[in-house]
């Protein structure tokens, strides 16, 4: 399978060299992004095996929140190209898999790196999908608006349909399942579900109201609770 590399970078020439010559040269396949803000559910989406950005001094905090995702399976190393490397040496140092490059950066150089990094990783196929906690999670980062999909696998290979969460400019707006659940009961009901084949795509422009409560930091909160409680008592 072809390596993917996720590249966020603002100018969209510098970001035309980059793919172009990753492309041509390093044989992976580049995914882009324009800010960190569409970078967030590129991540969910393709999976990347390898991140590279752009970032300027006034933008510590979004590359803080990018490596501090607390989504144990986002194990991605992280190339970050600054003018302000000894800034933000001190911020990089202890975090394994961040690698600092102090522009003005070569082609070459980003070549060098993405060799150096991809051909060590390999594909565990023990490492377990996203879970639906993991695409809220990046959706709401990202403040994005997505419909997220459940389905399970039934009789004589069909999808039987389990339920779906829509989520609007980075808020929880609506879950609904199969079985008639709705509101934050049906969220929970999906978010408790194993073996989920999981879809997420953009929101339909839709006039339904919301049905849910609580906000998505006390809804994640909750899920993660009473998971444990059921691992607890199995």
């Amino acid at each position: 399978m072809t390596p993917i590399v996720l590249l966020i970078q603002s100018d969209p020439v510098w970001r035309c060299s980059i793919r172009r010559t990753l492309n041509a040269r390093a044989q992976v396949e580049v995914v882009e992004a324009a800010s960190f803000a569409e970078a967030i559910l590129l991540i969910a989406v393709e999976h990347p095996d390898l991140i590279i950005f752009d970032i300027d001094v006034t933008e510590r905090y979004d590359v803080t929140a990018l490596s501090n995702l607390r989504l144990p399976r986002l194990n991605i190393p992280l190339v970050c190209l600054t003018g302000h490397a000894e800034r933000f040496r001190q911020f990089a140092s202890g975090r394994d898999g961040l690698v600092l490059l102090e522009k003005p950066v070569s082609l070459k150089a980003i070549e060098s790196i993405v060799f150096e990094t991809l051909p060590s990783r390999s594909e565990d196929p023990s490492d377990p999908p996203f879970t639906v906690l993991d695409y809220v999670q990046l959706a709401c980062l990202g403040q994005h608006s997505v419909r997220i999909e459940a389905t399970r696998a039934g009789r004589a290979n069909d999808e039987e349909e389990l339920g779906r969460i829509d989520i609007k400019d980075g808020q929880i707006w609506s879950a609904r399942t199969r079985a008639g659940q709705s509101g934050d009961e049906a969220f929970h009901a999906l978010a408790l579900e194993d073996d989920l084949n999981l879809r997420c795509s953009l929101r339909p422009d839709s006039d339904e109201a919301s049905n849910i409560e609580a906000n998505w930091q006390a809804l994640l909160i909750e899920a993660a609770r009473r998971r444990d409680e059921r691992v607890q008592s199995s």
